[in-house]
């Protein structure tokens, strides 16, 4: 289970480039709150659809054991960047910190992983007891400079959808629009089964 800790501090458009792209006037202000939540869903439903997150954010993976022998440790995301910390309630129900002499991080992989160092093991935590292992990590572009233009262009689309349809959308569902995903196609996690 994936649980956010720590969430953006800033956002892959600002209020003012979507502004633009809806063609409002830099100086009007009302619709500024507006604008600016639709920037924040339209970077959830991007994360939702690439299955990564856009811009630095803090997470922690909770699992049931460390996986069998050599296998890998998914972190459920990739583009991960650093590790905090890997806790885990040993076979006796005591919390312990899992050195970063035992494992490194595969951040290649999609999502990426722990795997274990030569020579290392995986502990053993308690039976029986779910969410005996917990990751933190950070996972994300550093800044909006670094996100795709191509994710960004997706998300001023659907801002505009979004935006010029607010009513609509109480009615009825939005409709999607076609053609946009290929936008997003390079940077989807594909998962196999």
């Amino acid at each position: 289970m994936l649980q956010l800790i720590t969430a953006p501090t800033e956002e892959p458009l600002t209020t003012d480039e979507a502004k633009l792209h809806l063609r409002v006037d830099p100086g009007l202000t009302a619709d500024d709150a507006r604008i600016a939540g639709l920037v924040v869903a339209a970077r959830i439903m991007a994360e939702a659809e690439l299955q990564r997150v856009l811009i630095t954010q803090v997470w922690e993976q909770v699992v049931t054991g460390f996986p069998c022998r050599g296998s890998g440790l998914s972190l459920g995301l990739p583009l991960v960047t650093a590790v905090a910390s890997v806790t885990y309630l040993d076979a006796a129900g005591a919390s312990q910190v899992l050195g970063s002499s035992v494992y490194a991080l595969d951040a290649v992989c999609e999502p990426a992983r722990l795997v274990l160092k030569p020579d290392q093991a995986w502990p053993l935590t308690q039976q029986q007891v779910p969410n005996t292992v917990r990751v933190r990590f950070t996972a994300g572009w550093a800044n909006a400079a670094a996100v795709p233009q191509t994710i960004k262009a997706w998300m001023l689309m659907q801002i505009g959808h979004l935006y010029t349809r607010r009513e609509a959308a109480a009615e009825r569902a939005l409709e999607p629009l076609p053609g946009l995903d290929v936008l997003l196609a390079p940077h989807r996690v594909m998962r196999f089964v």
